[in-house]
């Protein structure tokens, strides 16, 4: 599916975004280097001044639905992206999703899954999930473990669709796929 060169760049990508050693990569749970992928996603991607209430108001990653990182996303909670600071809110499937700009959407259903994808409509928010087929279903970015390694694949089309940019350095060590569900 890869190339070495892919792979290496790949892991290379992982390391600078969770700011580790190599030794503490291999140490790293799936769901602490998924943390470290969602913080470098943030720095990757665009979004319009509109998402934002104030020039510094907080970028806010939601983890809608069940919550697989347990204390994980602590490590990166506060950090600056862009001169704002990350906030983690953890809501249900079934609360408003208004102040996120990220979603990663855990445990749902398919169908839990693309009714939140529904109600996000064109807001300017980045979804996340883990479930395979994903982001061919019209998520944006899809996590994807294969060979013990966590990869990602990207739909640029859906984030164009609601006015977000990818940035070519996250495309070029992404799969990139297509799909709107």
């Amino acid at each position: 599916m890869f190339g070495g060169a892919r792979v290496v760049r790949l892991l290379l990508f992982a390391l600078a975004l969770a700011g580790g050693s190599i030794s503490a990569a291999r140490a790293a749970s799936e769901y602490d280097v998924k943390a470290a992928y969602l913080y470098n996603f943030a720095k990757f991607v665009d979004w319009p001044a509109s998402a934002f209430t104030t020039a510094n108001a907080p970028l806010v990653l939601c983890v809608v639905g069940g919550d697989p990182f347990g204390p994980a996303l602590g490590a990166i909670e506060g950090k600056l992206i862009a001169g704002r600071p990350l906030r983690i809110q953890y809501i249900t499937a079934r609360d408003g999703l208004g102040d996120c700009h990220i979603a990663f959407i855990g445990a749902l259903d398919t169908a839990g899954r693309l009714q939140v994808l529904e109600r996000l409509g064109s807001k300017p928010v980045l979804t996340v999930a883990d479930t395979p087929g994903f982001a061919t279903q019209g998520g944006m970015i899809n996590f994807v473990v294969a060979d013990g390694r966590v990869q990602f694949a990207v739909n640029p089309a859906a984030a164009t669709r609601v006015g977000l940019t990818l940035r070519a350095y996250l495309l070029k060590v992404a799969i990139v796929v297509s799909g709107q569900g």
